[in-house]
């Protein structure tokens, strides 16, 4: 199972997005500890603890995203939307399924917030910094 630990790579020189994501990589390890230490109460916890934890992230993007005219911000919003509504569907069952659709899950979380991070987060990190914008 990969395990997500913040690396300084991840930062994008925006103060408030690159907490929330260093609290998104927390959520997912803690969402991850619980599934192999097999307490689904703590599953179900970070569960929803993930899922407000995604909800509050995008809507601060999306918020600053209208406040500033950002140019990207439907394609951007709609990633949002796709990957919260996949998450929320997934995370549905999952303490239930097998290891090989669990690690599924988890590799998956893992590499959308890669790419998401390397093709829109930067993008809009930059352009709130290069416009002295908050």
């Amino acid at each position: 199972m990969i395990f997500f630990n913040w690396e300084n790579n991840y930062e994008t020189g925006f103060e408030l997005i690159d907490k929330q994501h260093k609290d998104y990589i927390i959520i997912v390890d803690q969402l991850q500890n619980s599934i192999v230490s097999h307490n689904k109460e703590l599953f179900n916890k970070y569960s929803v603890e993930f899922l407000t934890h995604i909800h509050d992230h995008f809507v601060t993007e999306n918020d600053l995203m209208i406040k500033h005219n950002y140019h990207g911000y439907f394609s951007h919003k709609a990633e949002h939307d796709r990957f919260y509504e996949k998450t929320k569907n997934n995370l549905a069952n999952l303490y239930d399924k097998s290891t090989i659709e669990i690690n599924l899950f988890f590799e998956v979380t893992y590499r959308w917030f890669r790419n998401h991070l390397d093709i829109n987060d930067r993008k809009l990190a930059r352009f709130l910094i290069d416009n002295n914008l908050s």
